[in-house]
């Protein structure tokens, strides 16, 4: 597995905001998990083709997967091999062919409200970087 290349690598300051902001919300995750899947469920166009119906199974499977892609971020190839093994666990793709503009917008709308005024700029910004390191990784940018 290839390590996530400089030009590609999230710094230092955005992965301490990353870990702490996910930290943070993880004592609610249910909280968390629900906001962003009724979020996703606005936002797509197709709301029955969402991975996620708003469960306690489904909430859990929601933040499993989002504490994988936090724990994986610095190696290019865990990442993409932990998204590829969810996709199958969950038998649909919560990236939908690559992409995580709906996720991260859900999942960026969900912190504003569980975090509140400690929501940030820059929290907003580090999370944004990460879900489009996350999409070039599940384009194809990694190491064969």
């Amino acid at each position: 597995m290839r390590q996530i290349d400089s030009t590609e690598r999230l710094s230092r300051q955005q992965k301490r905001i990353i870990q702490r902001t996910f930290s943070a919300v993880a004592v609610r995750h249910d909280l968390v998990a629900r906001l962003t899947i009724e979020r996703l469920r606005e936002l797509s166009r197709t709301p029955a083709s969402t991975c996620f119906g708003n469960t306690p199974e489904d909430r859990r499977r929601l933040m499993h997967l989002l504490a994988l892609l936090v724990q994986r971020m610095d190696d290019r190839g865990a990442l993409h091999d932990a998204c590829v093994a969810q996709t199958r666990q969950m038998g649909c793709d919560p990236f939908e062919g690559g992409s995580t503009s709906l996720l991260a917008e859900a999942f960026i709308g969900a912190l504003q409200s569980a975090l509140a005024g400690r929501f940030e700029a820059k929290t907003e910004a580090a999370w944004r970087e990460f879900f489009q390191m996350v999409e070039r990784v599940l384009r194809g940018e990694t190491a064969t």
